[in-house]
């Protein structure tokens, strides 16, 4: 996410990366590395971040 994004949730750069962390090793968040770019000369990575849905998830109880 775009460091000018982040306090629109809310969140510090060590929250983020614990959260997705975090949420990546619970097999709940997909985490996808995509190029980006028109030019050649300006390509670079993106990071997607898929949530998984919580609503198909088993009951913990």
């Amino acid at each position: 996410m775009d460091g000018y994004r982040k306090p629109q949730y809310g969140m510090s750069d060590d929250t983020w990366t614990r959260a997705t962390k975090e949420l990546d090793e619970l097999g709940l968040l997909t985490i996808t590395i995509e190029p980006w770019g028109d030019d050649e000369r300006m390509r670079r990575v993106r990071r997607r971040y898929l949530l998984s849905d919580l609503a198909l998830l088993p009951s913990p109880i």
